[in-house]
Order: C-alpha cells, then structure tokens, then sequence
C-alpha cells in the first residue's frame, strides 16, 4: 500500500520566500509514511528544478482565474489519490476550496504565509476562508502573528490553526570573517571597504522600499563610502529606480536583480534591513540572523519575536522613514554595534533551527492523515506543535452540491 500522498499547492515555483521554503522543507523531509507532490495553479517556475527527483511537479498552466483551475486541480488530486491539500497563501486558497469538493475524502489545509500588500484582508479573502471552514479545512502559518490575524480578522477557530514556524539552517548559513567578506565583495564588484547596507525581497510595495531608500538618503546617502543593496525584483523596479534619481542616489543605489540564491549576497553586508509594511515571519530576517549581521527591522509581524524585543536588532515603526535614518546613522558609523548586534543576532537564531520546522510538518501530515486530536506544546519558546480536529467534512453530501453552493455565495 502506498504512503500517503501530500499536494503541495503554490501558484508558481517562481523566486519567493514562501516557495523557497517549501522547495527546502520537501527536500528535508525523510517520513517513510508520506509521498509529496507539488502541483502549481501557473507556470513551474524556475525553483522547480530544485526539487528533490523524486518529488513530482505538474503545472496546470492557468492563464486566468477560473472556476475550472479548482475543478482541474481536484480531478487531479482524486486520481493521484491525494490524502492531503496543503495550498499556500490566500492565492491559492479557492482553488484548493473547489478541488476539495471535487475530490472529498481529500482532507484541505489552507496555509497564510503573509500579505501581498499591507492592510487588512479583503473581502474575496474572508469569503474564500468562510467557504474553506465550511468544508472542514484546517489552517497553517508561519508565526505567531499571522495566527492572531487568522483568527481575530477572519474568525477562524484557534483550534483550527497551527503554526508552522520558519526556521533557519544555521549550519548552512554562519558569520564569516572580514577577509572573506571582502573577497566575496570583490567578486560581485562591491567596495572591500565600503559600509553596505542590503535589503533581500520582491520589489513590492509591502516591502516598503520606497522608506528604506527615504531613510538611506536622510542618513548615509551623502557618504561616498555607503552603498545600498537590493536584491530582488519586482513590480515596483521601476518607480524604485526612478525614486533613486530623484534623491540623487545613482551611484549609492546597486540593484541586483533576481539571483538564485539571495543568501548568498547576504555575507556582503555589513547591515541587512527589512522595510516591510507587513510580514508574517520573514525568512530573510532569520537569513541575516543566523549570518550574524546588524539588523535594522520594522515593528511588524514576528520582527519583535525574532529579535528579541529589540535585544537582537534595532526596530523602528512602519512607514517612518526618519525613524529608520536614524538606526542606520548609528548602524553606519559604529562598527561596534555592528559587531554586538550581528553576535546578539546569531545567538538568537539558534532558537529557529530548520530542523524543527521540518519535524513539525512532518507530524502535522501524521496527524491530519490520521484524524488524530493533539493538543498543542511547546518544542522550543518560538515553535509550537500542531493541534489537529478531527475533521468535520460533510461527505455526505453531492459533490455537485458543494460546488453550487460555493458559487452561489462566492458571487452574493
């Protein structure tokens, strides 16, 4: 008899923290009792090439939103013989709603791994969740905070939602020394000398770069020897570009573009900041810790979490760029509070190993496959394990029946 099979549903194995963290977590996970499969609503996208071999990835090919992707996406898991529906992010989570229909003995997990834009949910996003706990789905996530938004903004049952928290390989990804920091600056055509300061994510309103460059100009903008790393792409490339000649930044401002392995830039840097108007648990945070670099942060998602109520990093408001200048200043022309803070930094990332991460998920898949309820404890102070309730799906009504109903309400 073969294990039970996971789908695994994103909208593209394109370059992004949420699916690079679960091209990692599949490559890591070694339960016997489970088969994983990906399935993406769009194209492959370039991480698909990073799975595992044994590991399947089948793209659907989507071009538009359709009621018929969630009906093509249940056929699929019904034939394939799917157990479980693991979506990630709200993209994806009425696809996964109709695919549960079409395929009922298919248990639905819905995960949230942060906001495309700062704000509150919408309300296509409240319906899809409403329609989703109809069916019994269980909801995941990367964070305390992100669980408090499930619950207080879109009433979704504590019981219902388990964190899954990010962590950070640490053996993987580890401080360096000023040599070798200089000759990795040298292969990539940075200063050996200069003060770097980098942010690593999609160029993206909610990354809330627009503030990091305002703040980079109120402070370091005018020293020759500070530069400003961004690494990434994105919708707002062109407005940041624009916005960097207006502040008369050009020869300040490096963009790298989208590389393959943004960790590998983040050793070139003397100061990682993350500018986000709204985060869950950002990988990139936990990246710069475990490399045990300075760390500038806005007051948002897990920020204060990770780094300890600013003991392991500086945190300032969103949307506050004077703020910000004001951490950069004191980040940029002290060396020693670099070094203190990139130490403090390290230390704290320990807390967040990957390992743990993988372990979780392995036994959230046992228990959702198994039905079986566990109350939720502790494996570390920031990592919890899964609840599961058994699950309440209606089976017996018609398919049919369900996907009516869910369209009907969708459009009212």
């Amino acid at each position: 008899m073969n294990p039970p099979a996971i789908m695994h549903v994103v909208e593209s194995l394109r370059r992004g923290g949420t699916e690079r963290t679960l091209v990692r977590i599949l490559g890591a996970c070694h339960d016997p009792g489970q088969q994983h499969r990906v399935v993406t609503l769009r194209q492959r996208g370039e991480l698909a090439s990073l799975l595992p071999p044994h590991i399947s990835c089948s793209a659907l090919q989507a071009r538009n939103k359709t009621p018929f992707t969630g009906i093509r996406l249940g056929l699929s898991a019904k034939r394939q013989g799917a157990s479980v529906i693991h979506a990630r992010n709200t993209g994806t989570w009425f696809d996964a709603t109709i695919a549960a229909t079409v395929s009922p003995r298919t248990k639905l997990v819905l995960g949230f791994h942060g906001m495309d834009r700062a704000g509150a949910f919408s309300r296509a996003q409240k319906i899809k969740a409403k329609l989703a706990l109809r069916l019994g789905a269980r909801f995941t996530t990367v964070g305390e905070s992100a669980r408090d938004r499930l619950v207080h903004e879109l009433c979704i049952p504590s019981q219902r939602v388990t964190i899954l928290p990010n962590g950070v390989d640490c053996n993987k990804l580890r401080p360096i020394n000023a040599d070798h920091r200089k000759s990795l600056r040298r292969k990539v055509g940075l200063g050996e000398n200069d003060v770097i300061i980098g942010a690593i994510g999609s160029l993206t309103k909610v990354k809330g770069l627009d503030n990091l460059l305002r703040a980079f100009a109120m402070s370091a903008g005018s020293a020759p020897a500070a530069k400003l790393l961004l690494v990434g792409d994105g919708v707002q490339r062109r407005d940041l570009i624009t916005q960097v000649r207006h502040l008369g930044l050009n020869d300040n401002v490096i963009f790298s573009g989208a590389v393959d392995d943004p960790s590998s830039l983040m050793h070139c840097l003397d100061v990682f900041v993350c500018s986000s108007r709204s985060e869950a648990r950002s990988n990139a945070v936990l990246e710069a810790m475990a490399c045990g670099l300075a760390i500038i942060a806005t007051d948002v998602g897990d920020n204060r979490l990770l780094l300890a109520n600013g003991q392991a990093g500086l945190l300032c408001k969103p949307d506050r760029p004077d703020a910000m200048a004001a951490l950069l200043e004191q980040a940029r022309t002290s060396l020693a509070m670099r070094q203190d803070l990139g130490l403090a930094a390290r230390m704290r990332a320990v807390s967040f190993d990957f390992s743990k991460t993988v372990s979780a998920y392995e036994q959230f898949y046992r228990q959702v496959v198994s039905n079986s309820t566990l109350q939720a404890e502790s494996i570390s102070d920031d990592i919890q394990l899964p609840g599961v309730l058994p699950d309440p799906h209606p089976k017996h009504e018609a398919c049919k029946a369900r996907i009516e109903t869910l369209f009907w309400n969708r459009k009212s």
